[in-house]
Protein backbone atom coordinates (compact mmCIF):
# COMPACT_ATOMS: atom_id res chain seq x y z
CA UNK A 1 0.00 0.00 0.00
CA UNK A 2 2.81 2.52 0.72
CA UNK A 3 4.36 1.56 -2.29
CA UNK A 4 1.36 2.38 -4.67
CA UNK A 5 0.77 5.50 -2.53
CA UNK A 6 4.39 6.47 -3.25
CA UNK A 7 4.20 5.92 -7.34
CA UNK A 8 0.50 8.29 -7.40
CA UNK A 9 2.94 11.39 -5.67
CA UNK A 10 1.22 11.62 -2.73
CA UNK A 11 2.38 12.95 0.39
CA UNK A 12 2.92 10.34 3.40
CA UNK A 13 4.34 12.08 6.17
CA UNK A 14 1.06 12.47 8.56
CA UNK A 15 0.36 8.82 7.34
CA UNK A 16 -0.45 6.57 10.58
CA UNK A 17 1.06 2.86 11.12
CA UNK A 18 0.07 1.53 14.10
CA UNK A 19 -0.04 -1.87 15.53
CA UNK A 20 -3.35 -3.94 14.67
CA UNK A 21 -5.59 -5.17 11.64
CA UNK A 22 -6.00 -2.70 8.48
CA UNK A 23 -10.11 -1.69 8.60
CA UNK A 24 -11.59 -4.14 6.23
CA UNK A 25 -15.22 -4.07 4.57
CA UNK A 26 -16.36 -7.54 2.95
CA UNK A 27 -18.21 -7.48 -0.48
CA UNK A 28 -20.13 -9.34 -2.51
CA UNK A 29 -20.43 -8.60 -6.33
CA UNK A 30 -23.50 -9.76 -7.74
CA UNK A 31 -24.82 -9.02 -11.07
CA UNK A 32 -21.98 -6.47 -11.07
CA UNK A 33 -22.89 -4.74 -8.22
CA UNK A 34 -21.48 -4.22 -5.05
CA UNK A 35 -22.66 -5.19 -1.86
CA UNK A 36 -21.62 -4.36 1.32
CA UNK A 37 -20.98 -7.22 4.01
CA UNK A 38 -19.53 -6.67 7.24
CA UNK A 39 -17.08 -4.18 8.51
CA UNK A 40 -14.07 -4.91 10.85
CA UNK A 41 -12.57 -1.14 11.71
CA UNK A 42 -9.54 -2.61 12.97
CA UNK A 43 -6.99 0.30 14.43
CA UNK A 44 -9.69 2.69 12.61
CA UNK A 45 -11.60 2.60 15.50
CA UNK A 46 -9.53 4.23 18.02
CA UNK A 47 -7.80 6.19 15.63
CA UNK A 48 -7.33 9.84 16.43
CA UNK A 49 -5.30 13.23 14.73
CA UNK A 50 -2.98 15.39 16.90
CA UNK A 51 -2.62 19.05 17.09
CA UNK A 52 0.10 18.82 13.98
CA UNK A 53 -2.43 16.99 11.79
CA UNK A 54 -5.37 19.03 12.42
CA UNK A 55 -2.80 22.04 11.25
CA UNK A 56 -1.50 19.90 8.70
CA UNK A 57 -4.75 19.39 7.38
CA UNK A 58 -6.39 22.97 7.82
CA UNK A 59 -3.06 24.69 5.94
CA UNK A 60 -4.69 23.07 2.56
CA UNK A 61 -7.48 25.03 0.38
CA UNK A 62 -9.37 21.99 0.65
CA UNK A 63 -10.11 19.26 2.96
CA UNK A 64 -12.20 16.39 2.15
CA UNK A 65 -13.30 13.75 4.80
CA UNK A 66 -16.20 10.81 5.13
CA UNK A 67 -18.72 9.41 7.16
CA UNK A 68 -16.00 6.74 8.72
CA UNK A 69 -13.04 9.20 8.16
CA UNK A 70 -13.15 9.98 12.24
CA UNK A 71 -12.57 13.74 11.31
CA UNK A 72 -15.75 14.99 12.52
CA UNK A 73 -14.72 16.48 15.62
CA UNK A 74 -12.33 18.96 13.95
CA UNK A 75 -14.48 20.44 11.24
CA UNK A 76 -15.00 23.33 13.28
CA UNK A 77 -11.30 23.94 13.87
CA UNK A 78 -10.77 22.88 10.34
CA UNK A 79 -13.22 25.48 9.03
CA UNK A 80 -12.21 28.46 11.43
CA UNK A 81 -8.36 27.79 9.74
CA UNK A 82 -9.75 28.85 6.10
CA UNK A 83 -10.18 25.75 3.78
CA UNK A 84 -13.62 24.33 1.90
CA UNK A 85 -14.69 21.68 3.39
CA UNK A 86 -16.14 18.32 1.59
CA UNK A 87 -18.02 15.24 3.40
CA UNK A 88 -19.66 11.84 1.86
CA UNK A 89 -22.29 10.75 4.02
CA UNK A 90 -23.04 8.16 2.05
CA UNK A 91 -26.10 6.70 2.81
CA UNK A 92 -26.61 7.77 5.99
CA UNK A 93 -28.87 10.37 5.67
CA UNK A 94 -30.69 10.05 9.38
CA UNK A 95 -27.63 10.04 11.20
CA UNK A 96 -26.98 12.50 13.91
CA UNK A 97 -23.26 13.14 12.60
CA UNK A 98 -25.35 15.03 10.08
CA UNK A 99 -26.76 17.05 11.73
CA UNK A 100 -23.86 17.77 13.93
CA UNK A 101 -21.81 18.26 10.84
CA UNK A 102 -23.02 20.01 8.32
CA UNK A 103 -22.91 23.74 9.52
CA UNK A 104 -18.79 23.43 8.71
CA UNK A 105 -19.02 21.32 5.44
CA UNK A 106 -19.00 23.03 1.86
CA UNK A 107 -19.84 20.46 -0.07
CA UNK A 108 -22.05 17.62 1.23
CA UNK A 109 -22.73 14.52 -0.52
CA UNK A 110 -25.01 11.84 -0.04
CA UNK A 111 -26.05 8.17 -1.76
CA UNK A 112 -29.67 7.64 -2.42
CA UNK A 113 -30.90 4.64 -3.38
CA UNK A 114 -34.52 5.96 -4.80
CA UNK A 115 -34.56 7.67 -7.61
CA UNK A 116 -35.16 11.62 -7.23
CA UNK A 117 -38.24 12.86 -5.77
CA UNK A 118 -40.00 15.16 -3.22
CA UNK A 119 -37.58 13.86 -0.01
CA UNK A 120 -34.55 13.76 -1.61
CA UNK A 121 -35.14 17.46 -2.71
CA UNK A 122 -36.39 18.57 0.77
CA UNK A 123 -33.65 16.80 2.74
CA UNK A 124 -30.72 18.91 -0.09
CA UNK A 125 -32.90 22.18 1.01
CA UNK A 126 -32.58 21.63 4.68
CA UNK A 127 -28.52 20.52 3.87
CA UNK A 128 -27.86 23.95 2.36
CA UNK A 129 -30.13 25.55 4.92
CA UNK A 130 -28.24 24.02 7.70
CA UNK A 131 -24.74 25.10 6.14
CA UNK A 132 -23.78 23.46 3.17
CA UNK A 133 -22.94 25.51 0.41
CA UNK A 134 -23.74 22.87 -2.35
CA UNK A 135 -25.73 19.40 -1.68
CA UNK A 136 -25.49 16.69 -3.73
CA UNK A 137 -27.65 13.60 -3.79
CA UNK A 138 -26.51 10.84 -6.61
CA UNK A 139 -28.62 7.84 -7.51
CA UNK A 140 -26.90 5.65 -8.94
CA UNK A 141 -27.57 4.40 -12.63
CA UNK A 142 -30.29 7.91 -12.65
CA UNK A 143 -27.53 10.54 -12.33
CA UNK A 144 -27.47 13.38 -9.77
CA UNK A 145 -29.08 16.31 -8.08
CA UNK A 146 -27.34 19.09 -6.73
CA UNK A 147 -28.86 22.29 -4.73
CA UNK A 148 -26.52 25.09 -4.34
CA UNK A 149 -29.18 27.36 -2.22
CA UNK A 150 -31.55 29.12 -4.57
CA UNK A 151 -31.85 26.17 -7.14
CA UNK A 152 -31.59 22.71 -8.73
CA UNK A 153 -29.02 21.26 -10.91
CA UNK A 154 -29.25 17.92 -12.06
CA UNK A 155 -27.38 15.36 -14.36
CA UNK A 156 -27.77 12.13 -15.63
CA UNK A 157 -24.99 9.21 -16.81
CA UNK A 158 -23.01 8.38 -19.23
CA UNK A 159 -23.61 4.63 -20.61
CA UNK A 160 -20.59 2.46 -20.27
CA UNK A 161 -20.05 -1.18 -19.62
CA UNK A 162 -20.84 -2.04 -16.05
CA UNK A 163 -17.94 -4.18 -14.65
CA UNK A 164 -17.87 -3.23 -11.14
CA UNK A 165 -19.39 0.39 -8.89
CA UNK A 166 -16.78 0.35 -6.29
CA UNK A 167 -15.55 3.59 -6.15
CA UNK A 168 -18.46 4.93 -8.29
CA UNK A 169 -19.50 7.19 -5.45
CA UNK A 170 -15.86 8.50 -4.50
CA UNK A 171 -14.88 9.13 -8.66
CA UNK A 172 -18.09 11.33 -8.55
CA UNK A 173 -16.87 12.96 -5.70
CA UNK A 174 -13.44 13.83 -6.66
CA UNK A 175 -14.65 14.81 -10.67
CA UNK A 176 -17.23 16.29 -8.83
CA UNK A 177 -14.72 18.90 -6.77
CA UNK A 178 -12.03 18.72 -9.32
CA UNK A 179 -14.31 20.91 -10.80
CA UNK A 180 -15.75 22.91 -8.41
CA UNK A 181 -12.27 23.56 -7.08
CA UNK A 182 -11.58 25.23 -10.41
CA UNK A 183 -14.55 27.79 -10.14
CA UNK A 184 -16.62 25.36 -12.99
CA UNK A 185 -20.60 26.09 -13.23
CA UNK A 186 -22.13 23.34 -10.69
CA UNK A 187 -23.36 21.42 -14.11
CA UNK A 188 -20.20 20.79 -15.61
CA UNK A 189 -19.44 19.58 -11.80
CA UNK A 190 -21.98 16.96 -12.12
CA UNK A 191 -21.20 16.39 -15.63
CA UNK A 192 -16.76 15.91 -14.69
CA UNK A 193 -18.37 13.35 -11.76
CA UNK A 194 -20.80 11.24 -14.00
CA UNK A 195 -18.04 10.72 -16.60
CA UNK A 196 -15.19 9.91 -14.02
CA UNK A 197 -17.58 7.60 -12.35
CA UNK A 198 -18.26 5.68 -15.57
CA UNK A 199 -15.17 5.28 -16.62
CA UNK A 200 -14.37 3.67 -13.08
CA UNK A 201 -17.65 1.40 -13.07
CA UNK A 202 -16.27 0.19 -16.27
CA UNK A 203 -13.06 -1.61 -14.66
CA UNK A 204 -12.61 -4.42 -12.10
CA UNK A 205 -10.43 -2.72 -9.91
CA UNK A 206 -10.82 1.08 -9.79
CA UNK A 207 -7.31 1.35 -7.74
Amino acid sequence: MLDALTREGLNLSRLHITEGATAVTYMDIRDRERLHGDYVEGVLEHMTFSDDDILFAASHDHVHTAFWGKADPYLERIKRAGPTISFDYATKLNDPLVARTLPYVDYAFFSYPKPRDTYIEQFLKDAAKRGARVAVATFGGRGSLAYDGAAFHDFGVYETEVVNTVGAGDSFIAGFMHGMLQDRPIRDCLDAGARLASQVVSMFEPF
